[in-house]
C-alpha cells in the first residue's frame, strides 16, 4: 500500500480544521453551519486513514494520549498566566473526566479521547477478519447513539467514550471508502455539484425556518436518524472534490496542506488564542481567526523541528512525518 501522503487529503483536513476555528469564533450567522460537518469529516478521515499494523493500540497512545496529556498541562499554565485558575483540583478533575466536562480551552480536547477509543475498538473488531461484523456493529453502534442519547444523555461516562455509538459509522465510512477508494472515486465528482445544490437549499431553509437542524456530538445533540449520516455526508462530498481540485491549485495548495498537517495543533489551542485575542485586543473577528490558525500552524512546525518537543506535542520521533489522525 502506497504510504505517501497525500496532498488533497491534508487540503480536506486544512479546510476542516479552517471549519472548527470559525465554528468556535462564535458567528451567529455562520458558525452553526459549520457544526454540521466539521467533526463528522474528521473521524471520516481518520477511518480513511486506519492502517491495521502491528502495535497499532501502542502507536495510537503514543500519537493521542501523550500530546493530549502534554498540552493539557501546557493550556493549563497559558491559562493560569492569562485568565487564572480559580480551582486547581476542579480543573484536575475535569481532566480526568474530560469528555463534556472539559469546557472553554480545553473543550475540543474531547475528540482525542473519543478518537482514540474509537481506533482501538475499531482495531479490534478488524482483527475479527469479518466484514459483516464491522458492518453489524456499525449499524447497532448507530442506532444506539440515539437511545443513549435520548435516556442517558445525562449519565457520566468518562471521556465522553459513548460518542463513539455515533461517530463510529463515519470512522466506518472512511475505512470503507479508502477500500474501495478506486471504484467510487469518481462517483465523487459526479456528486459534487448535487451535493452542494442541496447544501444551499438545506441552509436556505433553515434560515427560513422550515429546517431546523442542529448538530453537536460533544454534546450528543443529534435527533434526526438518517439526516445526521445524509447532511454531514454531503459537506464530505463536497470538501473532498474541492480538496482534489485544489491539489494543482500552486500557493494555495501547499498553505491549505500545511495547515491541515497541523490539524491537530490548531484543534489543541485555538480556543485559547481566540479567548485570548477577543480578551485582549480589538482586532476584527476574521483576523483573530486567522491569528488562531496561523500561530498554531508555526507552532506545529517548530515542534517538528525538535526531537523532544516531537514526541512530547507530537506523539512522534522528529524524523517522521506527523500522521494524519
Amino acid at each position: 500500500m502506497n504510504t505517501k501522503r497525500k496532498l488533497w487529503l491534508d487540503i480536506a483536513k486544512g479546510i476542516g480544521i479552517i471549519s472548527v476555528v470559525i465554528g468556535h469564533a462564535g458567528i451567529e450567522s455562520l458558525s452553526p453551519y459549520f457544526y454540521w460537518f466539521h467533526m463528522p469529516l474528521f473521524f471520516l478521515i481518520s477511518g480513511y486513514l486506519y492502517k491495521r499494523t502491528n502495535h497499532f493500540v501502542t502507536r495510537k497512545t503514543k500519537s493521542l494520549l501523550i500530546p493530549y496529556v502534554s498540552f493539557f498541562v501546557l493550556l493549563s499554565v497559558l491559562q493560569f498566566y492569562t485568565f487564572g485558575i480559580s480551582d486547581f483540583n476542579i480543573h484536575y478533575e475535569y481532566f480526568l473526566k474530560g469528555g463534556r466536562y472539559l469546557k472553554g480551552t480545553f473543550g475540543v480536547l474531547w475528540f482525542i479521547t473519543s478518537l482514540y477509543v474509537l481506533s482501538v475498538i475499531f482495531h479490534m473488531l478488524i482483527l475479527l477478519n469479518s466484514k459483516i461484523v464491522l458492518f453489524i456493529v456499525a449499524i447497532t453502534f448507530y442506532f444506539l447513539s440515539y437511545y443513549d442519547s435520548i435516556h442517558f444523555n445525562d449519565v457520566f461516562v468518562i471521556w465522553d467514550i459513548n460518542t463513539i455509538l455515533f461517530t463510529f459509522v463515519f470512522y466506518y465510512i472512511g475505512y470503507l471508502y479508502k477500500e474501495y477508494e478506486s471504484k467510487i472515486s469518481h462517483l465523487i465528482s459526479k456528486a459534487a455539484f448535487p451535493s452542494a445544490l442541496l447544501i444551499i437549499v438545506l441552509i436556505f431553509l433553515n434560515i427560513r425556518g422550515l429546517f431546523v437542524y442542529k448538530l453537536d456530538i460533544k454534546n450528543q445533540v443529534y435527533n434526526h436518524l438518517f439526516i445526521d449520516i445524509g447532511v454531514p455526508l454531503l459537506f464530505v462530498i463536497f470538501v473532498f472534490w474541492i480538496s482534489n481540485k485544489l491539489e494543482v491549485v500552486k500557493g494555495l495548495n501547499k498553505t491549505l496542506s500545511i495547515i491541515g498537517e497541523s490539524s491537530l495543533t490548531i484543534m489543541y489551542l485555538h480556543i485559547f488564542l481566540l479567548t485570548l485575542f477577543a480578551t485582549y485586543t480589538h482586532m476584527d473577528t476574521w483576523l483573530i481567526i486567522f491569528m488562531s490558525i496561523i500561530i498554531p500552524t508555526i507552532i506545529h512546525q517548530l515542534f517538528k523541528a525538535s526531537r523532544i518537543t516531537s514526541l512530547i506535542f507530537l506523539g512522534i520521533q522528529s524524523k517522521q512525518k506527523p500522521p494524519i489522525t
